[in-house]
């Protein structure tokens, strides 16, 4: 008995103590103290459209909510929470989350609290809310997180999608889903902070907000929770509801050619518009912070004048014809003439030539229009041909800066993407020019690529684009089976049908890639480059199983890119939204943008009209609509063959490059 009885006090001192050292097993004070709801709420668009007008009423007047009216389930028990937003443009954006006894009543006292912030009044007294967008989370479902370990929290809490509440004793402390991309912290500078630095900074500056130490989340007494919401704005300051997901208002899957070269317009533009007087564009902006990078990658420069001078073939507007040309005229003021080789010109900013700005230049020349080609722009051309020929060793190897051409020390590794740049700028020269030393070059570089990639089983999205167009002039086996392989290779790391990734595919993530979590803009612009020409070349050969898969693989990573421009529906939160109309994000949750990503995504787009032509070809016709238009150039590509290599006159030689501000390693993120 004596012992039963001291077995008894052991077990019910156990509990007591597992009590004391586990806050969410018990009682906590405060706000702390509420359960959250396992039963799920759902709210139609007439439910959604009353909060939003009811939020916008009470901020312009009172800040009291008018619940006249209000629907029954905004009134029903429900005390998970709601958090509402206000984004004026120019000024601090409000985010507040409020768990009341009722959706209704968590609302009212979120819009309160907004409406109470001295920040708030003084925007009100200067010009009023007018112009800014409502925006209304409701707490959806809410998760205990029992593991600490970062490990693990990087794939639980999806950074966009699920927010954050820490819980002590006394309050709780909320981070919004999207507050990172609000505030910009997936990004520091040029360093995206991917993975476990992501959540860290998350639970870091959660812990600021309750006056905690950086690593309170980690006590015993701290718990932490995950939550996700139902997510709506205004479509227009004042308008209807409108639907979000991490933050954004997705692209409807059934694109459209009107809609694709919509996009691919502005995109252009967006490189275009931002041209100063040096013929220099908008690097790189973080539209969150309206912050421009003060550094500048040259090669990068080369890459959108080649693209802004397609643009302008395809539209025929000046806006792109002006800014290719005027960042054509900065190109020049860095080429040069080396000595001792007098049929050489480099593109050498600071006197530094690399393959890779080699090979762009000379794409870029042969997109210049044929009314403003002259005999100096025809020689710099071959100059630039003629360097690649250089660039080249006779296994097919390459020399990365012109420093090693001159030592003849090729170097101890390959680099990485300007093999694919040459190759490719080599054959499209022999397309334009049938010189054969281009095509012998260019298949010299092929013929190492395909041993490498045997080795390695590494694709390069240049080599796939080049290869292609080298099966189309020299039908070999080889070309096409490396073309095709190099595709697959990306094709089974796309989602959703991505190999070996084992968490979960949001939405979002379709049409990305798996080399980033979450995915890329760019890398998925530049693997549907190579996708396009992959797909070309399946067409030509009536490969009824690769045009699927490629065309699958091209219009999945078109959307995916579309729903990285910054449109009127994403931009609400920043605070000059017309700045960033047009250009690309990093990725979902990545606010930076930079001048590769838009000409990367816009020449994918451009470049994969036809599949989106052939699938809304299909939909039109089973639904008894017109045809869509076919794709047509306002100026047609390439009226003349440069077949003449003019010579270059001294007197005519290009000047060396000028001292300018330093250049930023281009390299395309895989």
């Amino acid at each position: 008995m004596r012992r039963q009885k001291s077995t008894l006090i052991f077990i019910i001192a156990l509990i007591a103590l597992t009590l004391a050292i586990s806050p969410a097993c018990g009682p906590k004070k405060g706000e702390a103290a509420k359960q959250f709801s396992d039963e799920r709420l759902a709210i139609n668009g007439a439910e959604k459209a009353f909060l939003l007008k009811a939020v916008r009423q009470a901020l312009t007047s009172d800040g009291v909510l008018d619940v006249t009216g209000a629907p029954a389930v905004l009134s029903e028990p429900y005390n998970n929470g709601a958090i509402v937003s206000l984004f004026v443009p120019e000024h601090e954006f409000f985010i507040e989350m409020v768990r009341g006894n009722t959706l209704l009543d968590s609302v009212a006292q979120a819009t309160l609290r907004i409406y109470s912030d001295s920040r708030f009044k003084r925007i009100a007294d200067s010009q009023g809310i007018d112009n800014g967008w409502i925006k209304v989370d409701v707490v959806d479902e809410v998760f205990p997180i029992r593991s600490k370990s970062t490990r693990r929290m990087r794939y639980d809490v999806e950074p966009g999608i699920f927010g954050l509440i820490l819980a002590t004793e006394d309050n709780e402390f909320y981070q919004a889903p999207e507050e990172l991309i609000y505030r910009g912290w997936y990004m520091e500078g040029e360093r995206r902070m991917n993975g476990r630095r992501c959540i860290k900074k998350q639970l870091r500056l959660l812990c600021r907000k309750a006056g905690l130490p950086d690593d309170g989340w980690k006590n015993n007494r701290v718990s932490l929770y995950r939550f996700n919401t139902i997510s709506f704005k205004e479509d227009v300051p004042g308008g209807e509801p409108q639907d979000l997901f991490r933050g954004n208002v997705p692209v409807t899957r059934e694109i459209t050619t009107e809609m694709l070269l919509d996009t691919v317009y502005k995109t252009g533009r967006c490189v275009a518009d931002y041209t100063d007087d040096n013929g220099m564009y908008r690097y790189i902006y973080w539209p969150d912070s309206d912050t421009v990078a003060t550094n500048y990658s040259k090669v990068r420069h080369a890459g959108s004048v080649w693209g802004l001078f397609r643009l302008y073939r395809l539209f025929g507007d000046d806006v792109f014809l002006k800014g290719a040309t005027e960042g054509l005229r900065y190109m020049r003021e860095n080429l040069m003439v080396p000595q001792g080789y007098p049929d050489i010109v480099l593109f050498a900013p600071e006197g530094k030539a690399s393959l890779g700005g080699q090979a762009l230049a000379l794409l870029t020349y042969m997109d210049i229009p044929d009314s403003l080609m002259t005999d100096r722009l025809r020689q710099e051309m071959h100059g630039f041909g003629n360097a690649l020929l250089l660039f080249t060793s006779e296994d097919g190897r390459v020399y990365k800066e012109w420093s090693q051409v001159e030592k003849k020390r090729l170097p101890d590794k390959q680099p990485i993407y300007y093999p694919g740049e040459a190759m490719l700028a080599l054959i499209r020269f022999y397309e334009r020019t049938k010189d054969p030393r281009w095509l012998q070059c260019a298949k010299r570089i092929g013929e190492y690529q395909i041993q490498d990639f045997r080795r390695t089983g590494k694709p390069d999205n240049w080599i796939i684009q080049a290869m292609s167009r080298l099966y189309l002039i020299d039908p070999q086996d080889r070309y096409r089976e490396m073309a095709f392989a190099m595709a697959d290779y990306n094709v089974n790391h796309q989602h959703p049908r991505a190999r070996g990734f084992s968490h979960k595919v949001w939405d979002d993530y379709i049409g990305g890639y798996d080399n980033s979590t979450p995915p890329r803009s760019t890398p998925a612009g530049s693997r549907t480059e190579a996708t396009d020409e992959a797909y070309i070349l399946a067409v030509h050969l009536n490969d009824t199983a690769a045009i699927e898969r490629y065309g699958q693989a091209i219009y999945d990573g078109i959307w995916f890119d579309m729903n990285q421009m910054y449109r009127p529906g994403n931009v609400y939160f920043l605070p000059y939204p017309e700045k960033a109309l047009g250009c690309m994000r990093g990725s979902p949750v990545a606010n930076d943008t930079r001048i590769d990503y838009n000409q990367h995504v816009f020449v994918a787009l451009l470049n994969g009209f036809d599949v989106v032509y052939q699938r809304e070809l299909a939909r039109n016709r089973a639904a008894g609509k017109p045809d869509p238009k076919p794709l047509t150039w306002k100026i047609p590509l390439w009226p003349e063959e440069l077949s003449e290599e003019p010579a270059i006159a001294e007197t005519e030689q290009p000047a060396a490059a000028e001292t300018t501000p330093a250049e930023q390693p281009a390299t395309e993120e895989k």
